[in-house]
């Protein structure tokens, strides 16, 4: 959990009432917003900000008063930087623009300001931490949203660590205002739970709980759901103090002094049918939360537990023990432990053995039940947990196990990566799996959902070149392309015109490994992708612009089997990208791995013919007639000259 320097942090708020714009309606409740949220932020026993750090822009700013008020705040402060705006949200060209006083419906770009400019404003900053919190429609766009109305997935490229986003929405939705509220549904619910808390050991509020309680509040409600995108451990962030909290004694801890003594046997927790009965009364209740704070408390480990460590594993199965005998409790058993696992799961990042025993043991075991019965989001944040876990690689896989057994895991991680994004490794879960069996299942589910798992499993940020030449799962992935037909293999070439148009780098790496261990699919995937969108051609130069040696290999291949589109691709990338059609003409005259691929050098005459068209100038039909000759060192040269 990251504590914050209130001294050394900043907060601009700004929210926008009323819209010139007959347009656009407006919004009373976004003044309220403000308000209230300054209130509890600058509460000294819940957010504790000095209100002179917190500004409040007037209702009328512009675009660029409100540009140079989160400039000042992001160039004083050192420790946090928070952006919050309620307003209409507004699309200009698929691109999200706040909306301000003046701003209007049909021209968006001319007086609401891009959030990408306060994006870019904010990740100059030197703050340590950067939170920004969008109540507005179509907020998902800051995120470069997976949920995009042009049915592409857009994952934009941010790399700074400590930077946290929020949305009330995803890119596609509009925000809510519900009758008789005098909040927005988002904010309202926001402060809900700032003022209320969340019951059990937790002393403050991280932006990954306030995220998961949101998300949960607003499913049961109904209401479009909360987006974030967290770069680094943004989400351990811990924005306010937790008024709920309620610190559980140790449950070796004695009554007349509270220390844990070493004891030779560690109390008993009673998993009998009452014991059970009496938890389950109290899930019936509406008490779930506090059962699960029960549970977690014992299997808690602390510092003071390492000389204690089997003990603490003894605790922890037998708090599983517990949830089991729930189970068996009545025929509401397994929802009601169901319930409970939800809870244990929504707080803080629960105990790595309590985690561990809720995975453990047969399909058909009572815990198992139960655990089948919990909310996809309970599912997807049990998979990221545990993939987080330093020493919980068994328990990882059996949780895979169970998953695949269910035919949930794309389901699942799908819904990981699409909620956490780079919090999730998912290069490591997909290297725990039968690749092929999961990228069927990616496919069957859609070409967006396995474009977003495979975008963040091929290309993480991290990585060398060499690391992406020699990866295992972008090598196995390209071999498990060579299995698909049908739609599933019409699936996968929208996956790669996806990426080609968005995410360059993991396009780069999967045409890498199909190029070297799959160059059959390869052709197949990518004159498919082109028969799709013709103006695919347009992107490749992106591929030029990149590390990655080119996928001469398939080119070839292309330009021998499917002249047409060679033709095509050759056309848009002379007339879009004449310095990345260079690239390419010069690897197809280039020897690679000791030899010219055959096709490679009919492409760059292709290419030749095109600048010779389109530059009208001498020279480029000296190239062609080298290349037509087999002279190819002399067409490079000459190439390189004209």
């Amino acid at each position: 959990m990251t504590g914050i320097d209130r001294r050394r942090s900043r907060l601009v708020l700004a929210g926008i009432p009323r819209y010139d714009d007959e347009a656009l309606a407006d919004v009373p409740q976004a003044a309220q917003n403000v308000a209230d949220l300054r209130g509890v932020l600058t509460d000294p026993e819940i957010g504790g900000f000095a209100e002179e750090h917190c500004l409040v822009v007037p209702a009328d700013v512009n675009r660029s008063g409100l540009a140079r008020a989160v400039k000042r705040a992001s160039e004083e402060a050192e420790d946090l930087l928070i952006f919050y705006f309620s307003g209409h949200g507004l699309l200009d060209d698929h691109n999200l623009h706040l909306g301000l006083q003046d701003s209007t419906f049909e021209d968006p770009g001319i007086e609401s300001i891009p959030f990408d400019l306060i994006r870019r404003i904010c990740l100059r900053s030197s703050a340590r931490n950067k939170v920004v919190i969008l109540d507005c429609c179509f907020g998902g766009r800051a995120l470069g949203s997976p949920l995009a109305v042009s049915d592409e997935v857009v994952l934009a490229d941010v790399e700074i660590s400590g930077t946290y986003t929020l949305t009330a929405a995803p890119g596609n939705k509009a925000a809510v205002v519900l009758p008789g509220e005098v909040n927005t549904a988002f904010t309202g619910r926001l402060l809900r739970l700032l003022h209320e808390g969340v019951p059990g050991p937790m002393k403050t509020l991280t932006m990954g709980m306030i995220f998961r309680h949101l998300d949960r509040k607003s499913r049961a409600e109904g209401l479009p759901l909360p987006q974030q995108r967290n770069i680094g451990m943004a989400d351990q962030i811990g924005l306010v103090a937790n008024v709920a909290y309620a610190p559980v004694s140790h449950p070796l801890a004695t009554a007349e002094t509270g220390e844990v003594p070493v004891p030779v046997e560690l109390p008993h927790v009673d998993p009998s049918p009452a014991r059970a009965e009496t938890l389950a009364e109290r899930v019936r209740h509406g008490q779930a939360a506090s059962v699960a704070a029960d549970l977690r408390a014992i299997a808690e480990y602390r510092p003071d537990d390492q000389k204690l460590w089997h003990g603490r594993l003894e605790q922890a199965e037998r708090a599983v023990d517990l949830l089991g005998a729930i189970v068996a409790t009545a025929t509401d058993g397994p929802q009601l432990a169901a319930e409970v696992i939800t809870e244990v799961i929504a707080g803080d990042r629960p105990p790595s053995l309590l985690l561990a025993g809720l995975v453990r043991g047969a399909n058909d075991s009572p815990v198992a039940r139960a655990l089948a019965l919990v909310p996809p989001e309970t599912a997807r944040d049990l998979l990221v947990y545990l993939t987080l876990e330093k020493y919980g690689e068994s328990s990882l896989q059996e949780y895979l196990g169970r998953l695949i057994a269910s035919d949930k895991l794309a389901e699942v991680l799908t819904a990981a990566v699409k909620t956490y994004q780079y919090s999730v490794p998912v290069a490591g879960v997909l290297g725990a799996v039968r690749l092929p069996d999961l990228l069927r299942q990616l496919l069957d589910l859609g070409h967006l959902e396995a474009g977003i798992v495979l975008t963040w499993a091929l290309a993480p940020n991290d990585l060398s070149d060499d690391e992406l030449k020699n990866s295992r799962t972008a090598k196995t992935l390209a071999l498990a392309c060579q299995t698909l037909s049908g739609t599933r293999l019409a699936r996968m070439s929208r996956v790669v015109a996806l990426q080609l148009r968005t995410q360059p780098k993991s396009a780069a790496m999967l045409l890498y490994h199909l190029d070297r261990h799959a160059p059959e699919a390869g052709t197949l995937l990518l004159v498919r992708a082109v028969d799709g969108d013709n103006r695919l051609g347009e992107h490749l130069g992106r591929l030029a612009r990149g590390t990655l040696p080119l996928p001469m290999a398939i080119i070839a291949r292309i330009t021998e089997h499917e002249p047409a589109t060679a033709d095509l691709l050759a056309s848009a990338l002379v007339f879009t990208d004449p310095c990345s059609a260079k690239k390419f003409l010069d690897v197809s005259l280039t020897s690679q791995f000791f030899f010219t691929p055959p096709g490679a050098p009919a492409f760059g005459r292709l290419i030749a013919e095109k600048f010779e068209v389109a530059a009208h100038a001498s020279g480029w039909d000296e190239v062609r007639a080298a290349i037509e000759t087999g002279n190819l060192e002399l067409a490079r040269s000459l190439a390189q000259a004209t």
